[in-house]
């Protein structure tokens, strides 16, 4: 018993002594730490006292500094919370008066109601006398492409007014007939077709969606193009300018031609 007594109080003072170590050597590390910090300072001091002094020499270098000041305030100011949050609130305003100015002459029921692009739901709204709706509470697939048409071409519109605009003027949009022509169109020779392939009233409104497409492609001269992949044939939209058919992917013609495969 003896033997453990004393190997138990051996170790406690070793581990006493081994704690005191740990205390010292951590406090030696902060020391040394602050010590850097104090010389990290201390070689701040000292430069920006030479800079102080070349400031005081230099009339050209103070003038820019002070243009560099000047610069860094306006840029801060742009990015405050209140401006981004007004440059993005003209912004949507600018691009739901072009879409409004589209939207009439487009096929949709509700052609004068304000509609507005909602950005914190990606939606779009249509503002009524009533009640406002949005595009999900909307029925009729033509609604839906009229509205979606018009805010698409709203937004490019709104993005070429821009000085740098960080999205190209290029657009592709795939089958905006289906709406009206989700069947067959193209009958090859020895095909039966029972029903009419085409009704007066579906291509006006197909010829709507292309006039609005053409008309906002002549107006923005060059620095926008739009890509149409459609099977609505040559009748309903080969009159309209600024429309141009590239190539048919039929009877053997292939958007990836075959060898390449």
């Amino acid at each position: 018993k003896a033997e453990v007594k004393e190997a138990t109080e051996k170790l406690k003072a070793i581990q006493i002594r081994k704690k005191a170590l740990s205390q010292r050597s951590q406090e030696a590390n902060t020391k040394q730490y602050q010590a850097k910090k104090v010389e990290r300072f201390i070689g701040n001091l000292e430069n920006a006292l030479k800079l102080h002094e070349r400031l005081g020499e230099d009339a050209e270098l103070r003038t820019e500094v002070a243009q560099l000041r000047e610069r860094m305030q306006q840029l801060q100011d742009e990015l405050s919370t209140e401006n981004v949050e007004d440059r993005k609130r003209r912004a949507l305003r600018l691009v739901n008066n072009n879409a409004a100015r589209l939207v009439p002459h487009l096929d949709c029921e509700r052609p004068d109601d304000p509609v507005s692009l909602e950005i914190n739901d990606l939606t779009i709204k249509v503002t009524g006398t009533a009640r406002d709706d949005y595009l999900s509470e909307i029925g009729s697939g033509s609604n839906w492409l009229s509205y979606h048409v018009a805010m698409m071409l709203a937004l490019q519109q709104f993005f070429l007014t821009l000085e740098h605009s960080p999205v190209p003027g290029f657009l592709v949009m795939d089958q905006p007939s289906q709406v009206y022509f989700p069947k067959k169109l193209v009958v090859r020779e020895g095909e039966d077709v029972d029903e009419p392939r085409l009704r007066d009233e579906d291509i006006i409104a197909v010829q709507k969606v292309f006039n609005v497409m053409g008309a906002v492609v002549g107006a923005a001269k060059g620095r926008l193009q739009l890509i149409v992949l459609d099977h609505a044939p040559r009748e309903v939209w080969g009159d309209i300018p600024n429309v141009v058919a590239f190539e048919e992917w039929r009877d053997g013609v292939k958007l990836v031609p075959a060898e390449w495969a």
